[in-house]
Parts: C-alpha cells; sequence; structure tokens
C-alpha cells in the first residue's frame, strides 16, 4: 500500500473523529511539505468527500450531516450481503474474503445467512484466489500467460502461452477462455488444471470478441466446439419441470398435441448438453443432430451393459 493511500486514510479519519485538523497538522504528523499536504486534501475534494475548510476554527471539516460510519443495514439489505456472501465462498475459496473486507469498511456487524434459508451446492475445493486475481490482471492489461496445464480428459500436461480474454464460472469451476499459442485457437482452462502461472511482458491485442455473446453458447461450462442446433422432445410427465425456468438463452420450446414437449437450443459442440439431457432419462429423446443422437445411444448402451450383470 502506498504512502499517499495511508496518507489519504489518515487525514480522513481525523476528519470523521473531529480532530481540528489545520494545515499545519496534516504537515507535521505526515512529515509532509504545505504544499504536499494542501494537494492530498484537494485529492479528497476531487474523489468526492464533502470537505471544506472552516475559518472560524481553522480546520477542515466534513459537510455537516457526512460521515463514514454507514447506517445500519435494514433487514432486506443484510440478507442480500449475507446472501452474495455464500455465493462468493462456494464459487472460490478467499473470493469470500474481499467482501468480508468490504464489510469491515461499511463498519457494520457481519451478516450470516439466517437459519431458516439453506443454500446447498459443491464449494469449490481448491483455493484459486490468487490465480484468478493474477488473470484477472492479465485481461486487464492486455498481457499474455504462461503456465503448465494437465489436461482431465488426457491427464497430460503441457507448457501453454495463452491470451487471456475473460473468466467465467460453472459447474462449479471457475474457467480461463483466450486465446492458445499452442493450439492456435481459442481454448478454455480449468483453473484448477493450472500450476505455475506466470505473466509475461508480452501484451496482445484483444480481437473482437465479446465474452457475454459468446459465452451464451455455453451449456454447462463448455465454451469450446462450433454451434449446432439441438432438437429433443421431452414425455408428458417431464413437462411441468422442464417449464419452470429457462435452460437456455437460445432455448425454444413447441407444446405437441400428445402433450409431450419439443425444445430446441443452439449450443457450443455436444459436450456441455449431453449431461443435461441424462438428467431426464428415461423421457427425452434425441432428435438431432445425428453425431448426438447416436452418441447417446453409444453411452447408454455401455452403460447397460456394465449394469447388466449379477450385483455383488
Amino acid at each position: 500500500m502506498s504512502y499517499k493511500f495511508d496518507a489519504l486514510v489518515s487525514i480522513l479519519n481525523w476528519l470523521e473523529t473531529g480532530e481540528v485538523v489545520t494545515p499545519n497538522y496534516i504537515q507535521d504528523n505526515l512529515e509532509i511539505s504545505e504544499r504536499t499536504a494542501f494537494r492530498y486534501v484537494q485529492t479528497l475534494e476531487g474523489a468526492g468527500f464533502p470537505i471544506y475548510y472552516d475559518k472560524r476554527i481553522g480546520s477542515y471539516r466534513f459537510m455537516d450531516g457526512y460521515s463514514l460510519r454507514k447506517p445500519h443495514l435494514t433487514v432486506s439489505e443484510s440478507l442480500a450481503l449475507a446472501l452474495a456472501k455464500v455465493s462468493l465462498k462456494s464459487m472460490s475459496a478467499g473470493l469470500d474474503n474481499e467482501l468480508q473486507h468490504i464489510e469491515d469498511k461499511l463498519a457494520v456487524a457481519a451478516h450470516g445467512l439466517p437459519d431458516h434459508i439453506i443454500i446447498s451446492g459443491d464449494d469449490f475445493a481448491t483455493d484459486i484466489h490468487e490465480l484468478f486475481l493474477a488473470i484477472n490482471d492479465a485481461i486487464v492489461t492486455s498481457r499474455t500467460v504462461e503456465f503448465s496445464y494437465n489436461a482431465a480428459s488426457t491427464g497430460k500436461e503441457t507448457k501453454r502461452e495463452v491470451d487471456p480474454y475473460y473468466l467465467y464460472f460453472g459447474d462449479g469451476i471457475w474457467t480461463m477462455r483466450g486465446y492458445c499459442h499452442k493450439r492456435k485457437e481459442m481454448r478454455a482452462f480449468s483453473l484448477d488444471r493450472i500450476d505455475g502461472l506466470k505473466i509475461l511482458g508480452k501484451r496482445f491485442v484483444a480481437s473482437k470478441i465479446r465474452p457475454q455473446e459468446e459465452y451464451n453458447g455455453t451449456f454447462g461450462r463448455f465454451v469450446d466446439g462450433d454451434p449446432v442446433e439441438v432438437k429433443l422432445i421431452f414425455d408428458k410427465v417431464s413437462v411441468p419441470f422442464l417449464l419452470r425456468k429457462k435452460w437456455h438463452p437460445s432455448q425454444e420450446t413447441r407444446e405437441l398435441e400428445d402433450g409431450r414437449l419439443e425444445m430446441n437450443f443452439t449450443v457450443n459442440g455436444i459436450l456441455g448438453i449431453r449431461p443435461w439431457i441424462y438428467r431426464w432419462l428415461p423421457n427425452v429423446e434425441v432428435v438431432a443432430p445425428q453425431i448426438l443422437k447416436n452418441l447417446v445411444r453409444e453411452e447408454l448402451q455401455a452403460s447397460l451393459l456394465k449394469n447388466s450383470g449379477p450385483g455383488p
């Protein structure tokens, strides 16, 4: 933390506690020149703090009614804060600490989730907080990163140089999306599979990829893959559950005359939507594309073979 930042915080604390903050008081306590003291006060004014010089007492003051201390939170505000803390904790160990720091700065009591509200889900097992912040910094400054990547699909570790574009969270996993110099294409990298990340001095010029638009094509957390049209038909028994929410931005539904439901999606590849389809077995039929229909049939036949024998 810089000395200037600490000095500005000190000035704010003196004003908050009602000290007589004269120009000489600032100079003597911070051991700075008169010119620097005046510049620090100007910096705080420029940042939006309502500071003025009260000639009557010869001191800088806050405008009447202003305080750094925040008012007591309402019930709904407390609940919103507690929910935010739970959400961040489930994303990555450590990120919830940032919200705790904000809570401390607000000068309010810690807010936990009420006993009558339960949120379940898998926490992210690996602490990727520092890695997340490093990649975020590389994205903001448009710098290439280097790391070792242990792919879950192959178990092989490879060295990668990647121009990071954005981060996203899905299925309990944080993932970085960027241009891979090894593969010469955009790729996705799970943060828990990244080791020894370094931010290089090389800067890159990002292509005109709009993260949200690209991510809208995912189903689950799989971004890689060309857009494909998927058509599914669900039995009548599943319809009430399917219509409770929108499962994907591209989703289109059509109720059939026999009570079944047709659902159409445009997604990146077929890997992401496949596990979701299996949630609805045996009440779902894959109509298109044929490659997905064949894959589902092959995997179900393999599973049937494994489970057809006698039990232990």
